[in-house]
């Protein structure tokens, strides 16, 4: 990413848009029982993003600010807030460079979403937060071991 490209500002436009057509998950994260602690998983998935900032490893892969852009605009046309959910966690992975960890690491942003709890509605409270947690932090702490790995294809 250069400083001061039309391409940055485009990559920002597209989270910001992702990110205000995702809203709804403050209000589950502010209402829903199962869902308190989800905005904390968030910023743990996050973490390979400011890692990668930090380390000055970061590259945007424009495919996936296509396809964000793509989801974003079917959940908001389809009334569907999973999908606007699915293209912010796109559009945020977008700023990190391909790496092995890469998939499981984006995978595991449903942790942070309500359909997290509404496909483990059956399991006890707890265990839905502690496996929100575990696989998160997992995910997260592989995908920052593998932040900059030279080795890594490009997608």
């Amino acid at each position: 990413m250069k400083p001061g490209s039309n391409w940055v500002r485009a990559e920002w436009a597209v989270i910001a848009v992702a990110g205000i057509r995702s809203s709804s998950l403050y209000t589950a994260w502010r209402d829903a029982p199962l869902e308190r602690l989800s905005w904390l998983v968030l910023l743990l998935w996050m973490f390979p993003i400011f890692y990668g900032f930090r380390r000055h490893a970061v590259g945007s892969q424009s495919w996936a600010f296509v396809v964000s852009v793509g989801l974003t605009l079917a959940g908001t046309v389809g009334s569907l807030n999973v999908l606007c959910h699915v293209g912010l966690a796109v559009a945020l992975s977008g700023l990190v460079r391909p790496s092995p960890a890469y998939w499981p690491w984006l995978i595991t942003a449903v942790a942070w979403m309500p359909l997290f709890s509404w496909a483990t509605y059956d399991l006890p409270p707890i265990a839905i937060t502690f496996s929100r947690f575990l696989g998160t932090a997992a995910a997260a702490a592989f995908a920052c071991s593998r932040i900059g790995d030279s080795k890594a294809r490009t997608l």
